[in-house]
């Protein structure tokens, strides 16, 4: 996290859930993820966004939780994505930097045989006020 990330003021967050491929086995999927982060963790915060953050769960997580909610009828939604990714940046042109940068370009190719890009949701863009 950068320093202007804890000072006062506006950031804009983008949220993406991303569904695997159902032929990615658990743990390919899983070291993926960790691979993938450590990469663009750097890619990111050299190119401004102040915070990233990536949650990966499975489907036996998901199903897990499941059980939990009807077992205590909490009458959740239980999501059924497998990654949830957050960026929080202060204005697009940090985004646009991102997606120009060659490294983060080879870094999305890579992700062909794992990220299911056609239910992949985008969430809209809100303000969190950081004080």
């Amino acid at each position: 996290m950068s320093a202007s990330a804890t000072s006062p003021g506006r950031l804009l967050r983008l949220t993406l859930q991303i569904y695997t491929k159902k032929e990615t086995p658990l743990e390919e999927g899983e070291k993926f993820s960790r691979e993938y982060l450590s990469k663009v963790a750097s890619i990111h915060a050299r190119n401004g966004i102040e915070i990233y953050q990536m949650v990966y769960t499975p489907a036996p997580f998901r199903e897990a939780l499941d059980g939990m909610n009807r077992r205590n009828k909490r009458g959740w939604v239980i999501d059924d994505h497998d990654i949830t990714v957050e960026f929080y940046f202060r204005s697009f042109a940090e985004l646009t930097r991102v997606n120009q940068d060659p490294e983060f370009q080879a870094l999305q190719a890579a992700e062909g045989p794992y990220v299911n890009l056609v239910h992949t949701v985008a969430a809209k863009v809100q303000r969190r006020h950081v004080t």
